[in-house]
C-alpha cells in the first residue's frame, strides 16, 4: 500500500505494533519506503508512531476514564484512532486538537464505521475540554512513576529496588527522549572531517559524537539518512555511539584473528574490520542464514573484504582442534532494556521471565565462544542491556566457572572521561548519564 496521509500511515503501523507483533522500526520503515510522503509528514508519521507507543500506558490512563470499558478491550481500530488522537492532544502542541480529533474519527470512519467514529469524536473532545485525570498519588511509587513515564511497572519496581526514586525518574525520563541519529564513520574508506563535510553540503546538519572518535550526531530533519552519497558509497553506518566503543575496546590490530560470534546485522564486525586495516580475519557467525545475508550485504557496502560469514550457534565451537582466534566479541542477545527510548515498543514485549531465560542463553554463548579464543587472547562481553542479571552477574559466573579467564582493563581502550570498573575491566553506560544507549561491556583475557 502506498499512503499519501501521514495519519493513516500511522494507524495502520501502530495497530499492526500493538496487535500483531510487529516492530516499530520495521514496520515504519517498510510503510515509509513505499510512502508519498513528505519530509514534514513523514516526521509527523514517525512522531505518532513511536509516541503513541512510548506513551501507550499514560496515554490509556488518560482514555479509560472517560470509556465504559477500558481502552485496550475495545476493538483494534477503534483503540488505535483513540489513542493516536489522545497522545496528539496531549502531547503534540504543534497539532490543533480539533484536527487530532477530525481525523481520528474520519480515519475510524473509513475502517469500522459511523458508530465508532462517534465514540472517537465523543471521547477526544472530552479529552481535548477536560484534559487527562490526574496522576496516581506517590504512596505507590512504582504505580505512579509507571503511568507517569509509560513503562511497565515491573521494570519500574525492579529499578526502584537498585535505584531509588530520584534516579528511577530521571532513568524513565531519559528513555521517553527523542534519540540522536548517530553514525559510524567508515576509516577504511574516508575519515570523520570529510564525511561531515559531504553531509553538511547534502543539507545536513553535523556534530562531533561525545565519546567516540569515529561517531558523528546528524540533524536528519525527517529525510532519510540512506539516500545519501555517503552511505551508499559505505562512508557511514547507522549506529549508536555507545556500539561504536566496541571495537576500541576490544582492540584487535592488523592481521588479528577475530570471531565476532552475534555478528548479525554486521556493524561491529566492519568497526572490527576498520580498527583492523582490513587485514586479517574475521569469523562473523550468526545463528539465523537471513541476518547472515545482511552482515555479507552490510560488509559488501563498506568495502570490507576480510569477514568470512557463517551460518552458526555461538554456544557450539566451529570445529577446529586448537582455539583459532586472538580475540573474541561476544556482544550477546539481550533484552534490549536500554534501548527502550529508540525502541519503545520492546517496553511492552519484556518480562522478568524473559530475562531469566536470556541469562541461560547468554553464559551459554560465552562459554561456547571463549572456548575458541587462544591463550593470552581478549574476549569481549557486550549487551545493549542495564540490567544486572545480563550483566555484571553473566561476567561474575563466567569468571568463577572458567578459571582460565581474569578482567582486562580498559584503561586507553576507551575515553579517559568514561567512569568505569578498571579492576573489573567493565563499562556501564546510562541514557540519562551519558547520553548514548544503556550500555554493557566487560574486557577479559586467557592467561592459559
Amino acid at each position: 500500500m502506498t499512503y499519501s496521509d501521514p495519519r493513516v500511515l500511522a494507524h495502520d503501523v501502530t495497530k499492526r505494533v500493538l496487535y500483531h507483533g510487529a516492530f516499530a522500526d520495521i514496520a515504519l520503515g517498510s510503510a515509509l519506503s513505499t510512502s508519498s510522503l513528505s519530509g514534514s509528514d513523514r516526521r509527523l508519521a514517525t512522531e505518532l508512531v513511536y509516541g503513541t507507543t512510548r506513551r501507550l500506558l499514560t496515554v490509556d490512563w488518560a482514555l479509560d476514564w472517560l470509556l465504559k470499558k477500558p481502552v485496550a478491550k475495545a476493538s483494534p481500530d477503534l483503540a488505535t484512532s483513540l489513542r493516536l488522537g489522545a497522545y496528539q492532544i496531549l502531547y503534540l502542541d504543534r497539532v490543533p486538537a480539533y484536527a487530532a480529533v477530525d481525523r481520528a474519527a474520519g480515519i475510524v470512519r473509513e475502517k469500522s464505521g459511523s458508530r465508532e467514529a462517534g465514540v472517537v469524536n465523543a471521547v477526544l473532545r472530552k479529552l481535548a475540554r477536560e484534559g487527562p485525570r490526574a496522576l496516581p498519588p506517590w504512596d505507590d511509587p512504582g504505580h505512579r512513576l509507571a503511568i507517569e513515564h509509560s513503562h511497565p511497572e515491573w521494570l519500574v519496581r525492579d529499578l526502584l529496588s537498585r535505584f531509588g526514586v530520584e534516579e528511577t525518574s530521571r532513568m524513565l525520563a531519559a528513555n521517553n527522549s527523542p534519540p540522536p541519529l548517530e553514525v559510524w564513520v567508515n576509516t577504511l574508506k574516508s575519515d570523520r572531517d570529510t564525511v561531515a563535510w559531504l553531509l553538511e553540503t547534502d543539507g545536513f546538519g553535523v556534530s562531533p559524537a561525545k565519546f567516540a572518535g569515529q561517531g558523528l550526531v546528524i540533524e536528519a530533519e525527517g529525510r532519510p539518512l540512506e539516500r545519501t552519497s555517503a552511505f551508499t558509497n559505505g562512508l557511514i553506518y547507522i549506529m549508536d555511539e555507545a556500539a561504536m566503543l566496541v571495537a576500541p575496546a576490544l582492540g584487535p590490530g592488523p592481521g588479528s584473528a577475530v570471531l565476532d560470534a552475534c555478528a548479525a546485522p554486521g556493524g561491529k564486525t566492519a568497526a572490527l574490520a576498520a580498527a583492523m586495516g582490513n587485514q586479517g580475519h574475521i569469523v562473523a557467525k550468526d545463528i539465523s542464514a537471513a541476518r547472515v545475508a545482511m552482515i555479507r550485504q552490510n560488509c559488501e557496502r563498506l568495502g570490507v573484504t576480510i569477514v568470512e560469514t557463517v551460518v552458526g550457534d555461538a554456544r557450539e565451537p566451529g570445529g577446529q582442534d586448537e582455539p583459532a582466534f586472538d580475540y573474541v566479541l561476544v556482544d550477546a542477545p539481550c533484552s534490549g532494556l536500554g534501548v527502550l527510548r529508540r525502541r519503545p515498543d520492546l517496553r511492552w514485549r519484556k518480562s522478568l521471565g524473559q530475562i531469566a531465560e536470556l541469562r541461560s542463553l547468554q553464559i551459554s554463548i560465552l562459554h561456547g565462544a571463549a572456548s575458541e579464543l587462544k591463550p593470552g587472547g581478549a574476549l569481549l562481553y557486550s549487551t545493549c542491556s542495564i540490567h544486572p542479571d545480563e550483566n555484571q552477574s553473566i561476567i561474575e559466573s563466567f569468571l568463577k566457572e572458567d578459571p582460565r579467564f581474569r578482567p582486562s582493563g580498559l584503561k586507553g581502550r576507551i575515553p579517559a572521561d568514561l567512569e568505569h570498573d578498571e579492576r573489573g575491566g567493565t563499562l556501564q553506560l546510562y541514557t540519562h548519564l551519558h547520553g548514548t544507549d544503556g550500555f554493557y561491556m566487560a574486557r577479559m583475557t586467557r592467561e592459559f
